[in-house]
């Protein structure tokens, strides 16, 4: 009867050990994807800022968007040359400039939305413990 009710144990430690590392297993691809998404995201906006900055290219803005270095350096910029078009809108802007003003805009609420889910999933259990062990960090850059 002990001997039986040892085995019981056992198997019963081992399906929870398996279920344990399903859970584990599943939360770090859904992490490893989101984080994959920012950056694909992040690409996205990234040629969407190019492109408005080469559709007006004599604003200094424009310049310093496209030879930044970082991330933040990239953002500031972008700010810049969003005031700037905004003046240029008053004037008259092309249907270039409008359309990528509008897939900027788009693809920018898309890359924040992804940032703030990844973050959100970051502090949620279990999740928040495999982040911990397998070292994910939050990701504040938004736009």
């Amino acid at each position: 009867m002990r001997g039986a009710l040892m085995a019981l144990f056992a198997v019963a430690v081992v399906a929870a050990l398996v279920a344990l590392s399903a859970v584990l297993l599943r939360d770090y691809s859904q992490l490893d994807v989101e984080r994959h998404d920012i950056q694909a995201r992040w690409d996205q906006l990234d040629r969407d800022m190019k492109q408005r900055a080469n559709l007006v290219p004599d604003l200094p803005e424009s310049i310093a968007l496209l030879t930044a270095k970082s991330r933040q350096d990239e953002i500031a910029a972008n700010y810049r040359l969003s005031s700037a078009i905004r003046m240029l809108h008053r004037q008259q802007m092309s249907d270039d400039l409008a359309n990528a003003q509008q897939s900027y805009a788009t693809d920018r609420a898309e890359y924040n939305d992804a940032i703030e889910k990844y973050n959100t999933d970051l502090e949620l259990f279990p999740k928040n413990l495999v982040a911990r062990i397998f070292a994910f960090r939050r990701d504040d850059s938004y736009v």
